[in-house]
């Protein structure tokens, strides 16, 4: 009964999904594991576009259904080791995992694991625990140049606090990918609970169109539509 239950709330958000974005002229699709999946305008991908997931962590299942049904290729980044260990064991064409994460800046910084050891991802805002890494970080800019892209059709940013820099960092300079799916982390930092609904006003004043969000705003889809 429980299942039948969650079968049709989830229909029923996937129903009211549709039915706002066609008010955007823009129709989102999930692709992925309900835990990895995201929502975005799936029709605006193909074989061609360039797409940037950052933060893999150990579920790929939105990456691999892209490659499945598109035929695209996925640069990956993530600095974690797990997230190494998890692709190393993946038979996947199409995917490039780049071991570097994205900043505001080109720098080192401290890499610090979760506090649960069950969980995966690491962060560069202290906890509890004080184990850590020092991991290599990149603003997008020169991640672009490194990888000889131009542009980006899709940027996926899940990277546990370090959204706020990044997106900053976007907002500042002239790049301008198409669509932008981001998980804000507000938690992270007293600071970023005021700063994640200033940062979504300030995407939208660019010309983003917010296509998706789901409750508290916590993850968030965009379209670049100017």
């Amino acid at each position: 009964m429980k299942s039948l239950v969650n079968r049709f709330i989830y229909r029923m958000l996937i129903s009211f999904v549709f039915l706002k974005n066609r008010l955007h002229g823009v129709r989102v699709n999930h692709y992925g594991s309900l835990y990895g999946g995201w929502y975005f305008a799936s029709k605006l991908i193909d074989d061609k576009s360039i797409i940037y997931s950052f933060g893999i962590g150990e579920d790929i299942s939105f990456d691999q259904q892209i490659i499945k049904e598109k035929n695209a290729t996925i640069y990956g980044f993530d600095p974690t080791p797990r997230s190494w260990e998890y692709i190393s064991n993946i038979n996947l064409s199409n995917f490039y995992l780049y071991k570097f994460g994205i900043s505001d800046y080109d720098c080192i910084k401290k890499f610090y694991a979760p506090e649960n050891k069950e969980h995966v991802s690491f962060s560069t805002f202290s906890n509890n625990n004080n184990d850590s890494i020092d991991a290599q970080f990149y603003c997008l800019d020169t991640i672009l140049k490194k990888l000889n892209h131009t542009n980006i059709d899709l940027l996926k940013l899940d990277i546990e606090g370090e959204e706020f820099n990044v997106l900053e960092n976007i907002i500042r300079n002239l790049i301008r990918p198409k669509q932008i799916l981001v998980e804000f982390h507000p938690e992270k930092s007293r600071a970023f609970q005021s700063k994640h609904f200033d940062t979504i006003k300030k995407l939208k004043k660019l010309g983003y169109k917010l296509v998706y969000f789901s409750n508290g705003y916590r993850e968030c889809s965009f379209y670049f539509s100017s």
